[in-house]
């Protein structure tokens, strides 16, 4: 009799937790986007140094910002050919279309009792919490040369 309601109790715990870290997670995309978005994170010569300086302080307390992987590109043409096979940090320049994405992973304790309901790694079963926002720069003043690659 406990332990179906201990699973119950565990999967809800979990559920409430992903729940949380979606939208925390859009929180922080949405505030760092627009960071890139006007222009003040074009100083940022790596994607750790953007994530630390503008997603990190975003996100709540309860996110590890360390589990956390980014990648921001301009969109020139397709969408689906934009989509670099790695993860990148392009922050592009005045007037282009941008992506941010962000991917949260946090360890699955339910995973263990139904696997199917999270995602097998290296690690172990974690759930992948993703968020993103598309978005055009604004005429901001370019203060410094562009990253290579971009």
């Amino acid at each position: 009799m406990s332990l179906p309601f201990l699973t119950m109790l565990i999967f809800l715990m979990e559920l409430g937790f992903d729940f949380y870290a979606q939208v925390c997670l859009d929180y922080g995309v949405q505030t760092a986007a627009r960071q890139i978005q006007i222009g003040t994170a074009q100083d940022s010569n790596t994607a750790a140094i953007f994530q630390t300086n503008y997603l990190c302080p975003a996100l709540a307390g309860l996110l590890s910002c360390s589990s956390v992987t980014i990648n921001v590109i301009p969109i020139t043409n397709d969408y689906y050919a934009a989509i670099p096979a790695t993860y990148t940090y392009c922050p592009g320049g005045p007037d282009q279309l941008m992506l941010l994405q962000a991917i949260y992973t946090s360890p699955s304790l339910i995973a263990a009792i139904v696997p199917s309901m999270a995602t097998a790694t290296a690690d172990g079963f974690v759930h992948v919490t993703m968020s993103s926002a598309a978005f055009m720069n604004e005429k901001f003043t370019v203060t410094s040369a562009p990253l290579d690659g971009c």
